[in-house]
């Protein structure tokens, strides 16, 4: 590993950060979390990334914690994923001008998106130059969430322990613990309380 390391400390700065992420991928496997071979894991310098113990990251899945650079005073960002959460194939979670924050054993499916920011829509700049929009930012998922397939969570959300989310719905709002929404946008459909008749069943969520 010395060798390794030296050989590629003379091939310069893009190779010395390429060792540092081989090294912790190692790290994480210690902690018995698994991350599939072609998932994208891209982080920026005074960002933060955090995977609990026993966290698996699906084929294709893309985590970016990222800064502004388009911000006059660049915000940093973070993303943390707690112990024992599964994030399915082909998931996009992107941590960009905000921080996302997902409890303890939750379930994404696949396809799932959540984003921190959004772009900013000012008149007569070009897109390509906005600064992310600030006034709505951060995500924060509590404890035991299932996130159905290609359900997309939107910046300022906050989502309770124990809630579902039904595939293809597009949360605004914030969702209270245990309750089960879908939609476009997402409104309450239920409960996960066993006393409250009605609700869907597990071929509903995806």
């Amino acid at each position: 590993m010395k060798f390794l390391f030296y050989a590629l400390a003379l091939m310069g700065h893009d190779a010395l950060k390429y060792l540092a992420h081989i090294r912790q991928r190692a790290r994480w496997r210690l902690r018995g979390t698994r991350i599939a071979a072609k998932a994208v894991i891209t982080t920026a310098p005074g960002t933060r990334l955090a995977l609990g113990a026993g966290v698996s990251i699906g084929h294709g899945t893309i985590l970016v914690v990222a800064m502004d650079p388009n911000a006059p005073s660049p915000r940093s960002s973070s993303l943390e994923i707690g112990e024992g959460t599964a994030v399915n194939e082909y998931c996009n979670l992107r941590a960009a001008g905000g921080n996302i924050r997902i409890g303890r054993q939750c379930l994404f499916g696949q396809f799932v998106t959540l984003v921190s920011s959004n772009h900013g829509l000012a008149p007569g700049v070009p897109m390509a130059e906005q600064p992310w929009a600030l006034d709505k930012t951060d995500i924060e998922i509590g404890d035991d969430v299932w996130l159905g397939a290609n359900s997309i969570v939107l910046p300022g959300v906050r989502i309770g322990a124990g809630a579902v989310v039904a595939g293809g719905a597009v949360v605004s709002k914030d969702i209270p613990a245990g309750e089960i929404w879908g939609g476009v946008p997402a409104r309450r459909l239920s409960s996960r309380d066993s006393r409250e008749g009605g609700h869907p069943c597990a071929g509903d969520i995806v």
